[in-house]
């Protein structure tokens, strides 16, 4: 865990554990077949806001390199860091349990856009943080239907719209 605590350690900073260094971890070498992407929250006009109208949100989602048809592996969740700490790990946007998302790890940078709480294990649940899990389930689950096959499993048929009809 102390390895990816950091996503980038500043060069005076060093973390030892019983006299050895840690050295850091990027979550990215350890994803195959990444994807990323950009999601702009619209962000509500709060005067204690520290950032106003838009921001933008990297993101990147990939297989963990674990991941394997018939390997087991369960390893799956996005991790969240706020001001390069990290916040939030193995947030689960999607129910595993059945096989969409299986092996999909994420890494995303919200930096000034979601509120940490005082003991800097989660966020604050607001509006946006619940928009935020909606476009990564929406976004998780499209790219492992896109790539799944790549890692053995069996090609899943396009989502269909959610969007109803007019009346």
């Amino acid at each position: 865990y102390v390895e990816v605590l950091y996503k980038k350690l500043p060069a005076e900073f060093r973390i030892i554990l019983r006299g050895v260094p840690v050295k850091e971890l990027s979550l990215k070498t350890h994803m195959k077949y990444t994807k990323k992407m950009t999601y702009s929250p619209r962000l509500q006009e709060d005067p204690d806001s520290p950032c106003q109208g838009y921001t933008l949100v990297p993101i990147t989602i990939g297989f963990a390199k674990e991941a394997k048809m018939g390997s087991g592996t369960s390893i799956n969740g996005v991790w969240v860091y706020h001001n390069n700490r990290l916040i939030k790990h193995h947030w689960e946007v999607l129910n595993t349990n059945w096989s969409t998302g299986r092996g999909v790890v994420g890494m995303v940078d919200a930096d000034n856009f979601l509120t940490p709480t005082h003991d800097k294990q989660d966020f604050e649940h607001t509006g946006g943080y619940s928009k935020l899990e909606a476009y990564l389930k929406r976004n998780i689950r499209l790219y492992y239907n896109e790539k799944s096959h790549l890692i053995g499993y069996a090609k899943t048929p396009k989502i269909k719209s959610t969007e109803t009809p007019p009346p």
